[in-house]
């Protein structure tokens, strides 16, 4: 029906509005009931087609009585002249004369409609198939008229339709303009037999075309089957045979490399235990036990073998050497290093006040020993213990931040020097703070701020900073497990890509 009322709707228009190919003083309508169509402008040519009453055709040629035109699809015949009228489309003139009514009655004729009617913007009826004229529609009517001119002009729907399932009709109402603001509306009624005739028509073509497209993919199947399928699986099947015989072999193969690589990893993983107990040995079993100080301290090596460590010395003159470092990487050659690193600084801190020439000698040690491609940072102190004087110097290591108690204020410990083993001569800078009581110093390898989590952003100093600056007023221990909670917060559960290292000391 919605196809039905597409063709009538376009018919129509062409009627009352004259648009077409060709200038409007050549267009004609059919004025006969059955107008013939020649293939010349001869009696005795012959008949091609026929045009019904009320179509709208563009005259190119006239000659003799005789018309060349072009109409329906752009098709193209002579017609005898005296099956035309002239009419000027009602778009032209902004009336919609009786001619225009009768030729749009023509027009339902020749599509088959015999109920239908036509109506004005007001609701008049113009003419329908029960020869009403000139009077009033229904209420019924006008409300689908009106609903009908609201959904064209608001909702852009090209017409309104209404199912009669008591009289198995489809009512359409398609507003039509024959001016810019004046417009009629047609209300053909398409009996629902002509859809089923449509839709019955469509199946049998579509089962026809399936038994069809099923009876070729049927040939199509058995041929190829035949043809190609059968002896490409043959040749398939014996390449595959092959391949399996080759992966057997190397499946074999693999299993005996498995059962050494497992025999060997036995063996280093035992050695990584052994090195592991080696290098926990180079690391205080225990804090100092000094009056008026507290320490606490975390170490979380990333793997068995770690390259972080820390240390406490007894320089003499009531003085206490305190050292963190970090060894480039991780595993066996950072333990290397560090295990170099430990002898170094255990020799030079001996009766040793000056920090930065502990590390100018460890750094010449380190240069002599090691490769280039490795490093260690390291930031070392000392503490004298009476007036809480804090000597330190830094290579390359993150500075530690000092809590003052007194302020709640937070200063980060940094001096200039480089990384130890990397350059032949270095100066490292030497600076001093008083430890007053309440203070709080918080050492930390980069593994600290370094911890990632899922998202693969840093914890960072500033998170660091701002849980000291909340927490400094805590105990050393207090104050270590609430900074260890907090990366692991951020972490997320997230495993350590680095080893870490939390050195807390509190003046009580």
């Amino acid at each position: 029906s919605r196809q039905k009322g597409a063709t009538l709707r376009n018919k129509i228009e062409d009627i009352v509005i004259g648009q077409g190919p060709g200038a409007i003083r050549n267009r004609q309508n059919v004025s006969s009931r059955i107008a013939l169509v020649y293939a010349k402008n001869d009696q005795s040519a012959p008949v091609v087609d026929t045009l019904e009453e009320g179509e709208t055709v563009f005259s190119e040629h006239e000659i003799d009585g005789w018309a060349r035109v072009v109409y329906r699809d752009n098709k193209v015949g002579w017609v005898s002249q005296k099956n035309f009228v002239h009419h000027v489309p009602a778009w032209q003139t902004g009336t919609l004369s009786r001619e225009d009514i009768r030729l749009i009655l023509g027009t339902f004729r020749s599509e088959g409609i015999r109920d239908y009617a036509i109506f004005s913007e007001s609701g008049l009826v113009l003419a329908d198939s029960e020869g009403r004229t000139a009077t009033q529609a229904n209420e019924e009517e006008q409300a689908l008229i009106k609903k009908a001119i609201f959904k064209s002009g608001f909702e852009n729907i090209d017409f309104h339709h209404k199912i009669d399932k008591k009289n198995n009709t489809v009512k359409l109402y398609i507003p039509i303009y024959y001016s810019p603001d004046k417009l009629f509306v047609l209300r053909p009624v398409i009996p629902i037999r002509y859809v089923w005739v449509q839709k019955k028509f469509l199946y049998r073509q579509c089962i026809i075309v399936g038994f069809l497209v099923l009876l070729v993919h049927i040939l199509f199947v058995l041929i190829n089957e035949r043809i190609v399928i059968r002896p490409m699986v043959r040749e398939r099947t014996r390449i595959l045979k092959e391949t399996n015989d080759e992966i057997q072999a190397a499946k074999d193969k693999l299993e005996i490399a498995y059962r050494d690589l497992n025999e060997i990893h036995s063996i280093v993983e035992s050695e990584l235990d052994i090195a592991r107990e080696i290098q926990l040995g180079t690391v205080p079993s225990t804090l100092p036990n000094v009056p008026g100080y507290n320490f606490w301290v975390s170490y979380l090596p990333a793997e068995k073998v770690g390259g972080d460590f820390y240390n406490f010395y007894n320089s003499g003159n009531d003085c206490l050497g305190i050292v963190i470092a970090d060894a480039s990487g991780h595993g066996i050659p950072a333990a290397f290093i560090v295990s170099m690193a430990t002898t170094l600084f255990a020799g030079q801190s001996k009766n040793n006040l000056s920090p930065s020439s502990i590390l100018t000698t460890a750094n010449v040690e380190l240069g002599k020993a090691v490769p280039t491609v490795h490093y260690l940072t390291a930031f070392y102190s000392i503490l004298h213990v009476p007036t809480g004087q804090f000597c330190y110097t830094r290579g390359g290591h993150p500075p530690p931040i000092h809590y003052h108690g007194r302020g709640k204020s937070l200063e980060r410990l940094d001096s200039m020097g480089t990384l130890l083993g990397l350059l032949e001569t270095v100066q490292y800078d030497e600076r001093q703070v008083i430890l007053e009581k309440g203070d709080r110093v918080v050492f930390f390898t980069d593994g600290v701020f370094e911890a990632m989590n899922s998202d693969l952003k840093c914890y960072g100093y500033k998170n660091l900073e701002q849980v000291v600056v909340a927490n400094g007023h805590l105990p050393a221990d207090q104050l270590g497990e609430t900074i260890l909670n907090d990366v692991k917060r951020f972490t997320q559960g997230r495993p350590l890509d680095d080893d870490l290292t939390l050195l807390i000391l509190e003046r009580s």
